[in-house]
């Protein structure tokens, strides 16, 4: 199974289950493609020189970039990760539920000031106009 279809099951589960002993192959997934263009495409390995060169043909000032929108996902992503992990709060429950959901808005709370912001723009835009408005050389910083 590849890596990315399976990217949400905990390593945990996989260890408790022991789910390679019943035949659980994990393979990284060598490369995907982005075919948001007309007759185009950006090939995406885990090559970090080759994303750059790919995304440099549509965009010297983008292909420099690529490396800090990787980490910012990343950052938010860890953190989003802790939260998913957890049981989430019932809120019906009342008051007992407090601190569950203390435990949730901590983590986000722990986020550097940027990344809270990268958060919020994730969860309120679509990537297309996030990627505009953070990255793109059409937003023209």
């Amino acid at each position: 199974m590849y890596s990315c279809a399976i990217s949400l099951l905990q390593p945990q589960i996989i260890q408790d289950l022991d789910l390679e002993r019943h035949g659980l192959e994990i393979l990284e997934k060598p490369a995907g493609t982005l075919s948001l263009l007309a007759d185009d495409h950006l090939q995406l390995t885990r090559d970090s020189a080759q994303i750059k060169r790919e995304v440099a043909r549509f965009s010297q000032r983008d292909a420099e970039r690529v490396e800090a929108f990787d980490s910012e996902i990343a950052r938010v992503a860890l953190a989003l990760r802790s939260i998913a992990r957890s049981a989430p709060p019932d809120i019906g429950r009342g008051w007992s539920e407090l601190p569950r959901l203390l435990q949730a808005g901590n983590a986000l709370r722990k986020l550097e000031t940027r990344d809270q912001s990268v958060l919020a723009e994730l969860m309120t835009k679509s990537l297309g106009d996030y990627l505009v408005h953070s990255y793109c050389a059409t937003r023209g910083a």
